[in-house]
């Protein structure tokens, strides 16, 4: 008998931990349906990630968010499941789930929230087309070089777009060292392609900077970088690129398009003295499962 008792042990407790959980506050999501009706006893349900990849991984009805979260930190290999989160993307929203909420009422609820939103018409159910993103929702102690796989898969699709934005502070020098990282990460070592680099500026260079000097003189400089640069690859080439950034103060940080305006035409002005104190409420006042242009 305490044989048979020490054998089911963890079973008894996972158990447990299931039965001690709040329960389900929502219907089944439609994915769960499905399965219902297909005799399966597994759901299966697809996760996106920065780098353009995805994958498909088991999720029971009982999951929460933080349960995926760690589930596929571990089926990624990642160092931690820390700092991640999943989002739910529709047409016109990102928005993040919370961790404590089980997935699949999290996902019904966002979905509901969506269609209330829209006109339906009576007997025309509307199938809200949705994404599920996994990334990196906080940024603290993310040394870049440290855990190769979060930072290919996770931090440089995250950090490139909001370098190429311009959203950073930087010098020019700065500026032509990472166009040359972000130009081996494009071709690699095929030097037949520094013709395209003018084309291509946009892929190598933030927006805001793009016409303060020609085109012709960005092409110079980024290809002095790349041949400084020789002999890397190029998944070194972005962990350098990361590494480059990182010790920026607003690495990591979420940004936030703010646009004034005023009938008196007094524009720039109402900006600029007001702009410190808008900072100060977004910070103090920011939702975390809200995502802007992560």
């Amino acid at each position: 008998m305490l044989i048979y008792l020490k054998s089911v042990y963890h079973t008894c407790i996972v158990f447990l931990c299931t039965l001690s959980k709040e329960p389900r506050k929502l219907p089944p999501h439609p994915v769960e349906v499905d399965a219902i009706q297909q005799n399966s006893t597994q759901i299966f349900h697809k996760v996106h990630f920065p780098n353009e990849t995805s994958d498909i991984l088991e999720v029971k009805s009982t999951t929460t968010s933080k349960d995926l979260c760690y589930s596929i930190a571990s089926q990624l290999k990642l160092s931690s499941a820390e700092g991640y989160g999943l989002y739910l993307k529709t047409p016109n929203k990102l928005v993040s789930l919370e961790e404590q909420k089980y997935f699949f009422d999290s996902l019904r609820l966002t979905s509901e929230t969506f269609k209330k939103g829209k006109k339906v018409k009576e007997g025309h159910p509307t199938n809200v087309p949705y994404r599920v993103i996994f990334k990196r929702k906080l940024w603290f102690n993310v040394s870049p070089g440290k855990d190769l796989i979060a930072d290919l898969t996770f931090h440089f699709p995250q950090e490139l777009p909001r370098y190429l934005r311009g959203y950073h502070k930087c010098t020019k020098e700065e500026m032509a060292d990472l166009g040359g990282l972000l130009f081996r990460v494009q071709v690699d070592s095929d030097r037949s392609q520094f013709v395209m680099i003018p084309r291509m500026l946009r892929e190598l260079v933030p927006a805001d900077q793009l016409k303060s000097i020609s085109s012709e003189e960005w092409k110079k400089q980024i290809i002095a970088a790349y041949n400084r640069q020789s002999g890397i690859t190029v998944h070194e080439a972005k962990i350098a690129f990361l590494k480059g950034i990182s010790s920026w103060p607003t690495f990591g940080c979420t940004f936030f398009e703010v646009k004034v305006s005023h009938q008196d035409g007094n524009t720039a002005k109402l900006a600029g003295n007001n702009l410190r104190k808008l900072f100060c409420l977004i910070i103090i006042l920011f939702a975390f499962n809200f995502a802007a242009n992560l």
